[in-house]
Protein backbone atom coordinates (compact mmCIF):
# COMPACT_ATOMS: atom_id res chain seq x y z
CA UNK A 1 0.00 0.00 0.00
CA UNK A 2 1.48 3.31 -1.04
CA UNK A 3 1.05 6.39 1.09
CA UNK A 4 0.26 9.74 -0.42
CA UNK A 5 2.89 12.25 0.58
CA UNK A 6 1.59 15.75 1.11
CA UNK A 7 3.45 18.42 -0.87
CA UNK A 8 5.02 21.07 1.32
CA UNK A 9 4.57 24.65 0.17
CA UNK A 10 6.62 27.21 2.03
CA UNK A 11 5.57 30.66 0.82
CA UNK A 12 7.01 33.65 2.70
CA UNK A 13 4.36 35.79 4.33
CA UNK A 14 5.40 38.93 2.46
CA UNK A 15 5.10 37.19 -0.89
CA UNK A 16 1.67 35.83 -0.02
CA UNK A 17 0.44 39.29 1.05
CA UNK A 18 1.96 40.87 -2.07
CA UNK A 19 0.10 38.47 -4.37
CA UNK A 20 -3.12 39.20 -2.48
CA UNK A 21 -2.60 42.94 -3.00
CA UNK A 22 -1.81 42.48 -6.69
CA UNK A 23 -5.14 40.69 -7.19
CA UNK A 24 -7.00 44.01 -6.66
CA UNK A 25 -4.32 46.72 -6.38
CA UNK A 26 -6.37 49.89 -6.92
CA UNK A 27 -8.59 49.72 -3.81
CA UNK A 28 -5.48 48.99 -1.75
CA UNK A 29 -3.54 51.86 -3.34
CA UNK A 30 -6.31 54.44 -2.84
CA UNK A 31 -6.79 53.18 0.71
CA UNK A 32 -3.13 54.01 1.34
CA UNK A 33 -3.50 57.48 -0.17
CA UNK A 34 -6.61 58.13 1.91
CA UNK A 35 -4.85 57.07 5.10
CA UNK A 36 -1.85 59.30 4.36
CA UNK A 37 -4.18 62.26 3.68
CA UNK A 38 -6.06 61.54 6.91
CA UNK A 39 -2.90 61.30 9.00
CA UNK A 40 -1.22 64.37 7.50
CA UNK A 41 -4.46 66.28 7.97
CA UNK A 42 -3.91 65.99 11.72
CA UNK A 43 -0.83 68.21 11.36
CA UNK A 44 -2.81 71.01 9.73
CA UNK A 45 -4.80 72.45 12.68
CA UNK A 46 -1.80 72.71 15.07
CA UNK A 47 0.26 74.54 12.44
CA UNK A 48 -2.61 76.90 11.64
CA UNK A 49 -3.20 77.56 15.35
CA UNK A 50 0.52 78.33 15.78
CA UNK A 51 0.36 80.93 13.02
CA UNK A 52 -2.83 82.31 14.55
CA UNK A 53 -1.08 82.98 17.86
CA UNK A 54 1.85 84.44 15.96
CA UNK A 55 -0.65 86.76 14.30
CA UNK A 56 -1.94 87.87 17.71
CA UNK A 57 1.59 88.65 18.86
CA UNK A 58 2.52 90.43 15.59
CA UNK A 59 5.11 87.74 14.77
CA UNK A 60 3.26 86.11 11.88
CA UNK A 61 4.63 86.04 8.36
CA UNK A 62 3.27 88.63 5.97
CA UNK A 63 1.57 85.98 3.81
CA UNK A 64 -0.62 84.67 6.62
CA UNK A 65 -3.55 86.79 7.70
CA UNK A 66 -6.73 85.73 9.47
CA UNK A 67 -8.58 85.00 6.23
CA UNK A 68 -5.75 82.80 4.98
CA UNK A 69 -5.67 80.82 8.23
CA UNK A 70 -9.44 80.23 8.16
CA UNK A 71 -9.16 79.08 4.53
CA UNK A 72 -6.35 76.71 5.47
CA UNK A 73 -8.44 75.24 8.28
CA UNK A 74 -11.29 74.62 5.85
CA UNK A 75 -8.97 72.97 3.33
CA UNK A 76 -7.49 70.73 6.03
CA UNK A 77 -10.96 69.77 7.30
CA UNK A 78 -12.14 68.89 3.79
CA UNK A 79 -8.96 66.91 3.16
CA UNK A 80 -9.40 64.90 6.36
CA UNK A 81 -13.05 64.15 5.57
CA UNK A 82 -12.11 63.07 2.05
CA UNK A 83 -9.34 60.86 3.42
CA UNK A 84 -11.65 59.21 5.96
CA UNK A 85 -14.35 58.62 3.36
CA UNK A 86 -11.85 57.24 0.86
CA UNK A 87 -10.42 54.89 3.48
CA UNK A 88 -13.87 53.53 4.34
CA UNK A 89 -14.93 53.23 0.69
CA UNK A 90 -11.76 51.35 -0.29
CA UNK A 91 -11.56 49.03 2.73
CA UNK A 92 -14.69 47.05 1.91
CA UNK A 93 -13.98 46.28 -1.78
CA UNK A 94 -10.45 45.11 -0.99
CA UNK A 95 -11.60 42.93 1.91
CA UNK A 96 -14.49 41.33 0.01
CA UNK A 97 -12.42 40.65 -3.11
CA UNK A 98 -9.68 39.08 -0.99
CA UNK A 99 -12.26 36.96 0.86
CA UNK A 100 -13.73 35.71 -2.43
CA UNK A 101 -10.28 34.85 -3.80
CA UNK A 102 -9.19 32.96 -0.68
CA UNK A 103 -12.49 31.08 -0.37
CA UNK A 104 -12.32 30.07 -4.04
CA UNK A 105 -8.72 28.86 -3.83
CA UNK A 106 -9.21 26.99 -0.55
CA UNK A 107 -12.38 25.25 -1.70
CA UNK A 108 -10.81 24.45 -5.05
CA UNK A 109 -7.84 22.83 -3.32
CA UNK A 110 -10.14 20.70 -1.15
CA UNK A 111 -12.01 19.47 -4.23
CA UNK A 112 -8.70 18.54 -5.91
CA UNK A 113 -7.65 16.28 -3.03
CA UNK A 114 -8.61 12.59 -2.74
CA UNK A 115 -12.08 12.09 -1.30
CA UNK A 116 -10.83 10.15 1.71
CA UNK A 117 -8.32 12.88 2.56
CA UNK A 118 -10.10 16.02 1.45
CA UNK A 119 -9.38 17.81 4.72
CA UNK A 120 -5.89 17.59 6.24
CA UNK A 121 -7.31 18.75 9.59
CA UNK A 122 -10.45 18.30 11.65
CA UNK A 123 -13.65 19.77 10.17
CA UNK A 124 -13.87 22.29 12.98
CA UNK A 125 -10.34 23.53 12.30
CA UNK A 126 -11.15 23.80 8.60
CA UNK A 127 -14.23 25.89 9.34
CA UNK A 128 -12.14 28.16 11.56
CA UNK A 129 -9.68 28.66 8.72
CA UNK A 130 -12.45 29.53 6.27
CA UNK A 131 -13.92 31.95 8.81
CA UNK A 132 -10.98 33.35 10.77
CA UNK A 133 -7.95 33.17 8.48
CA UNK A 134 -9.84 34.54 5.49
CA UNK A 135 -10.75 37.57 7.60
CA UNK A 136 -7.34 38.14 9.16
CA UNK A 137 -5.14 37.88 6.05
CA UNK A 138 -6.56 40.87 4.08
CA UNK A 139 -6.88 42.77 7.36
CA UNK A 140 -3.15 42.27 7.87
CA UNK A 141 -2.55 43.74 4.40
CA UNK A 142 -4.58 46.81 5.36
CA UNK A 143 -2.59 47.13 8.58
CA UNK A 144 0.50 47.57 6.41
CA UNK A 145 -1.19 50.70 5.05
CA UNK A 146 -1.79 51.87 8.59
CA UNK A 147 1.88 51.41 9.45
CA UNK A 148 2.96 53.19 6.25
CA UNK A 149 0.64 56.14 6.82
CA UNK A 150 1.71 56.46 10.45
CA UNK A 151 5.34 56.28 9.32
CA UNK A 152 4.81 59.20 6.93
CA UNK A 153 3.03 61.09 9.70
CA UNK A 154 5.92 60.38 12.09
CA UNK A 155 8.48 61.73 9.62
CA UNK A 156 6.62 65.01 9.09
CA UNK A 157 5.72 65.43 12.75
CA UNK A 158 9.24 64.66 13.92
CA UNK A 159 10.74 67.09 11.43
CA UNK A 160 8.43 69.84 12.71
CA UNK A 161 9.26 69.01 16.33
CA UNK A 162 13.00 68.94 15.60
CA UNK A 163 12.76 72.37 13.96
CA UNK A 164 11.12 73.74 17.12
CA UNK A 165 13.20 72.05 19.83
CA UNK A 166 15.40 69.03 19.10
CA UNK A 167 15.95 68.20 22.79
CA UNK A 168 12.24 67.94 23.57
CA UNK A 169 11.62 65.95 20.38
CA UNK A 170 14.25 63.35 21.25
CA UNK A 171 12.96 62.93 24.80
CA UNK A 172 9.42 62.53 23.44
CA UNK A 173 10.61 59.49 21.47
CA UNK A 174 11.57 57.58 24.61
CA UNK A 175 8.07 56.06 25.09
CA UNK A 176 8.23 54.85 21.48
CA UNK A 177 11.34 52.84 22.30
CA UNK A 178 9.54 51.36 25.32
CA UNK A 179 6.63 50.30 23.10
CA UNK A 180 8.98 48.59 20.64
CA UNK A 181 10.70 46.62 23.43
CA UNK A 182 7.41 45.53 25.00
CA UNK A 183 5.91 44.54 21.64
CA UNK A 184 8.90 42.38 20.74
CA UNK A 185 8.93 40.74 24.16
CA UNK A 186 5.19 39.97 24.03
CA UNK A 187 5.14 38.58 20.48
CA UNK A 188 5.66 34.96 21.58
CA UNK A 189 2.97 35.16 24.27
CA UNK A 190 0.49 36.71 21.82
CA UNK A 191 1.10 33.92 19.32
CA UNK A 192 0.68 31.22 21.97
CA UNK A 193 -2.62 32.67 23.23
CA UNK A 194 -3.92 33.12 19.69
CA UNK A 195 -3.06 29.56 18.69
CA UNK A 196 -4.75 28.19 21.81
CA UNK A 197 -7.87 30.21 21.09
CA UNK A 198 -7.91 28.96 17.50
CA UNK A 199 -7.53 25.38 18.67
CA UNK A 200 -10.37 25.64 21.19
CA UNK A 201 -12.64 27.39 18.69
CA UNK A 202 -11.99 24.64 16.15
CA UNK A 203 -12.83 21.93 18.67
CA UNK A 204 -16.12 23.61 19.60
CA UNK A 205 -17.08 24.14 15.96
CA UNK A 206 -16.21 20.55 15.06
CA UNK A 207 -18.21 19.19 17.99
CA UNK A 208 -21.28 21.18 16.93
CA UNK A 209 -21.01 19.79 13.40
CA UNK A 210 -20.61 16.22 14.67
CA UNK A 211 -23.54 16.64 17.06
CA UNK A 212 -25.90 17.75 14.30
CA UNK A 213 -24.67 14.86 12.16
CA UNK A 214 -25.43 12.30 14.87
CA UNK A 215 -28.73 13.55 16.25
CA UNK A 216 -30.46 10.20 15.82
CA UNK A 217 -27.66 8.26 17.51
CA UNK A 218 -27.73 10.66 20.46
CA UNK A 219 -31.48 10.29 20.85
CA UNK A 220 -31.33 6.49 20.64
CA UNK A 221 -28.64 6.39 23.34
CA UNK A 222 -30.49 8.98 25.47
CA UNK A 223 -27.20 10.88 25.66
CA UNK A 224 -28.60 14.40 25.38
CA UNK A 225 -27.51 15.42 28.88
CA UNK A 226 -24.02 14.00 28.45
CA UNK A 227 -23.61 15.74 25.09
CA UNK A 228 -24.71 19.06 26.59
CA UNK A 229 -22.36 18.63 29.58
CA UNK A 230 -19.43 17.89 27.27
CA UNK A 231 -20.36 20.85 25.12
CA UNK A 232 -20.35 23.05 28.22
CA UNK A 233 -16.88 21.72 29.10
CA UNK A 234 -15.54 22.54 25.64
CA UNK A 235 -17.14 25.97 25.73
CA UNK A 236 -15.62 26.71 29.13
CA UNK A 237 -12.13 25.88 27.85
CA UNK A 238 -12.74 28.10 24.83
CA UNK A 239 -13.97 30.91 27.11
CA UNK A 240 -10.83 30.68 29.24
CA UNK A 241 -8.60 30.78 26.15
CA UNK A 242 -10.52 33.76 24.73
CA UNK A 243 -10.35 35.56 28.09
CA UNK A 244 -6.57 35.13 28.34
CA UNK A 245 -6.09 36.33 24.77
CA UNK A 246 -8.38 39.34 25.17
CA UNK A 247 -7.00 40.34 28.57
CA UNK A 248 -3.40 40.18 27.40
CA UNK A 249 -4.19 42.25 24.30
CA UNK A 250 -6.12 44.81 26.31
CA UNK A 251 -3.21 45.19 28.74
CA UNK A 252 -0.80 45.70 25.86
CA UNK A 253 -3.18 48.16 24.23
CA UNK A 254 -3.41 50.12 27.46
CA UNK A 255 0.40 50.27 27.74
CA UNK A 256 0.75 51.43 24.13
CA UNK A 257 -1.95 54.07 24.48
CA UNK A 258 -0.65 55.41 27.77
CA UNK A 259 2.86 55.63 26.33
CA UNK A 260 1.54 58.44 24.14
CA UNK A 261 0.23 60.22 27.24
CA UNK A 262 3.65 59.81 28.85
CA UNK A 263 5.24 61.37 25.77
CA UNK A 264 2.85 64.32 26.02
CA UNK A 265 3.70 64.74 29.71
CA UNK A 266 7.42 64.74 28.90
CA UNK A 267 6.90 67.43 26.27
CA UNK A 268 4.91 69.62 28.69
CA UNK A 269 7.45 69.28 31.50
CA UNK A 270 10.44 70.06 29.26
CA UNK A 271 8.57 72.95 27.59
CA UNK A 272 7.75 74.40 31.01
CA UNK A 273 11.43 74.27 31.98
CA UNK A 274 12.35 76.03 28.76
Amino acid sequence: MTTIKEPTVNVPTWKFILKLIRFRPWPYFFNLLSLIALMLGQLGPPLVIRHFFDLLTNEAQAAFDLTTLVALLLVVAVGRMAGRRGMIKMNRPFMLNAHALLHKNMLGRILQRPGARSLPEAPGEAISRFRGDVWEVPLYALWINDVTANGVFLIFALSIMMSINARIALFALLPLGLVVVIANSAAGRIQAYRQELRKRSGIVTGFIAETFGAVQAIKVASAEDRVIDYFDTLNEKRRQAALKDRLFNEVLGSIFQNSGNIGTAIILLLAAQS
